[in-house]
């Protein structure tokens, strides 16, 4: 009896620890927290070019979204699901580190034309 409970609560414990989601949702969430820091991204990059937010405020909350973008590609790195949807994940956070510090770089040096080109660009592409 006593081993039975063991097991159970080892099985429960194992399951809490990856939250108990299939693979799919973790994809799913992983895909989600990417858009919603690229998101992040697009509206600082239109506020700041509106002259809407500060040099400062936007610098912050960009550097912000790359610690987060690398933050998921580490959690991606030591996630259980097939290679190619990793590799799907590592592409498309690429992609949005690459939006993220062109936008950034455009904002640090005051270049609001550039920072429209930066923006434009990603929407013509699709996957900021």
């Amino acid at each position: 009896m006593r081993v039975k409970g063991c097991v159970h609560g080892a099985v429960l414990l194992s399951l809490a620890a990856c939250g108990g989601k299939s693979p799919a949702e973790r994809i799913a969430e992983h895909d989600l927290e990417r858009t919603s820091w690229e998101q992040t991204t697009q509206l600082v990059g239109e506020k700041w070019i509106a002259s809407q937010i500060p040099t400062a405020y936007a610098h912050r909350t960009l550097v912000t979204a790359l610690q987060e973008l690398a933050a998921q590609n580490r959690a991606i790195g030591s996630e259980s699901i097939d290679d190619s949807s990793r590799a799907r994940l590592q592409l498309v956070l690429a992609r949005s580190k690459k939006f993220t510090e062109r936008l950034d770089s455009a904002i640090a040096d005051d270049d609001s034309s550039a920072a429209v080109s930066v923006l434009e660009r990603a929407v013509r592409r699709g996957a900021k």
